[in-house]
């Protein structure tokens, strides 16, 4: 018998690459991008992407939640969203972007 669970375990990037295709997934990603224009963490508005906050990998349930969304400029997306390594991912990113924006308007 085929277990979905340990599959999952094993074949993370599996999971995240038939996850994004869905059309519930594509639909969050471009509404979250329209709704949401600039980087929040450089106030960018090219080259934007939008970065899980939790990854498809870890938990695929919130793959198409608003909430789990946040647009990053594409370079800021692999630094801060993912540490400098697409391998790894930031558990607080949505902070790490607040403290950025914070310390750019102080030093505006």
């Amino acid at each position: 018998m085929f277990e979905y669970a340990s599959f999952v375990m094993r074949n993370p990037a599996f999971v995240t690459k038939n996850m994004r295709r869905q059309y519930s997934v594509r639909k969050a990603l471009l509404t979250h991008r329209k709704k949401n224009p600039v980087c929040e963490a450089t106030g960018s508005t090219r080259r934007l992407e939008v970065h899980h906050i939790v990854p498809v990998s870890v938990n695929p349930t919130l793959a198409d939640w608003p909430s789990n969304l946040i647009t990053l400029e594409k370079k800021a997306h692999l630094v801060i969203g993912h540490g400098g390594n697409y391998k790894n991912y930031v558990k607080n990113v949505a902070e790490v972007c607040a403290t950025i924006r914070i310390q750019r308007t102080v030093a505006s």
